[in-house]
């Protein structure tokens, strides 16, 4: 099923060609906002049977695109946190409703609890 199909999407804003590199499902986050409106959301998600002091490797597919609706080029990045460690994917650079292709991204954090939140915020441009 596409994410067309999946939204409902009347007026086709999501490029289909752009499923996950396995076919599965996928989130859409918008790294831009409108500049008279301050609102960031992320994904997240509580992980819980943590060691404390044990290092965790943290993989995960990602890409960057342009709504259909949207034109000018962009450029966007994710922001991933786990507890209190931050860290940012490399920012890619988007042509005008151009998609990225898919990216890996990897990093290894260290838990400082045994439960600690997980999250994912997309940050672009131009108003992002």
């Amino acid at each position: 099923m596409n994410p067309i199909d999946r939204w409902n999407d009347p007026n086709d804003f999501l490029d289909t060609n752009a499923l996950s590199p396995n076919g599965g499902n996928f989130v859409g986050l918008d790294g831009d906002q409108d500049p008279n409106v301050n609102v960031q959301g992320s994904v997240s998600q509580i992980i819980n049977g943590l060691v404390v002091g044990e290092s965790y490797n943290l993989n995960f597919n990602w890409a960057a695109a342009q709504l259909t609706n949207r034109t000018g080029p962009t450029t966007e990045y994710l922001q991933v946190k786990f507890g209190n460690d931050t860290v940012n994917t490399s920012v890619l650079a988007i042509p005008s409703q151009g998609f990225s292709g898919w990216q890996n991204g990897h990093f290894q954090f260290t838990a400082t609890s045994t439960s600690q939140t997980l999250s994912f915020l997309s940050v672009g441009t131009p108003f992002g």
